[in-house]
């Protein structure tokens, strides 16, 4: 140690150049280490953002999912036909809508594809506080010819430009049935039938990401 110090208090101008060297590797290797930490950092940050988008286009789709499940997609119509002998003395339509954050599509569109076989599309935008907005695809294929089912499927997707573009798909089968009755009373017939859609069968299609299969 002595002579160490005794080098570097000596004005010869190899010792400066070795004090020198000591300094520049010096230099180095804590611009290696920092460079190292925010590359770290840097990729901690992206997986963060990347599991976000993720959950986020996952959250929308299951939110989608869960409220079909739960009723917000169900529609029931009941035509109520009154006869007296064989002369039709009226016809009653009661229909009872689906309720929750999604019903307002379905109430406005199943009746219309129980009536015309045109397959529905449209674009609508989720937006959740703090939040990147989710857009969701909906697409609804009636049923065709004696084939009773409907074919659901809703695409979700945060900002296809952005660093994390995330993308899934939920599909659903709508089930449609028709239950007739009948009784009489005070002399009249009454001809009751019941169509209902109950959609079955859903399918969360999840891309394979480095966040999530």
């Amino acid at each position: 140690m002595g002579k160490i110090l005794k080098k570097l208090h000596s004005q010869r101008g190899e010792t400066m150049l070795m004090a020198l060297l000591l300094f520049l590797v010096g230099v180095m290797v804590s611009a290696v280490i920092l460079a190292a930490a925010i590359s770290a950092e840097s990729d901690a940050k992206a997986a963060r953002e990347e599991q976000q988008a993720y959950l986020t286009v996952s959250s929308a789709a299951e939110l989608f999912r869960d409220a079909i499940q739960s009723g917000s997609g169900g529609y029931r119509e009941i035509v109520t036909k009154t006869y007296s002998g064989t002369q039709l003395q009226g016809t009653k339509t009661e229909k009872q809508n689906a309720s929750g954050p999604f019903s307002e599509i379905f109430n406005n569109v199943i009746p219309t594809l129980l009536t015309s076989p045109t397959t529905f599309r449209k674009t609508y935008t989720l937006s959740m506080t703090g939040l990147e907005d989710v857009t969701m695809e909906l697409t609804i294929q009636p049923k065709q010819g004696d084939n009773d089912q409907f074919t659901l499927t809703a695409v979700f997707y945060n900002d296809p430009e952005g660093d994390h573009p995330c993308r899934m798909t939920v599909t659903f089968t709508g089930e449609t049935t028709q239950t007739p009755t009948y009784w009489y009373d005070s002399g009249l017939r009454y001809e009751a039938t019941t169509t209902e859609i109950k959609w079955t069968g859903a399918t969360i299609t999840r891309p394979r990401t480095q966040t999530g299969g």
